[in-house]
């Protein structure tokens, strides 16, 4: 499929051509959230990992074929696993005695 440019303005950093390697992460995303199994992106910094998966979460809110709650963490040298335990819980509420969700 050709790559065609919105109609609605868009700035140009949230513009997203597709290439081979952003349809081949997009295939996988698309694989693995299908039969419900985890994803974790990983690579070099620049490389467009925030912006694939951003798309591929609008995409498919779009389409209201799943019903998804991502959470995005962001990690560093500096990150501690409190802030990343914190960060996962604070989206989460207590639905029975030992089951969380959203």
């Amino acid at each position: 499929m050709p790559f065609e440019y919105p109609v609605q303005p868009t700035p140009f950093f949230q513009l997203v051509v597709p290439t081979v390697d952003t349809k081949k992460v997009m295939t996988l995303l698309q694989m693995t959230t299908m039969v419900n199994k985890p994803v974790f992106v990983t690579g070099a910094t620049g490389t467009g990992k925030s912006m694939i998966v951003q798309q591929f979460i609008s995409e498919l809110r779009a389409k209201n074929t799943m019903p998804i709650a991502p959470i995005e963490l962001n990690f560093s040298a500096q990150t501690e696993s409190k802030s990343t335990q914190a960060n996962i819980e604070g989206k989460l509420m207590r639905k029975r005695k030992k089951v969380w969700g959203v």
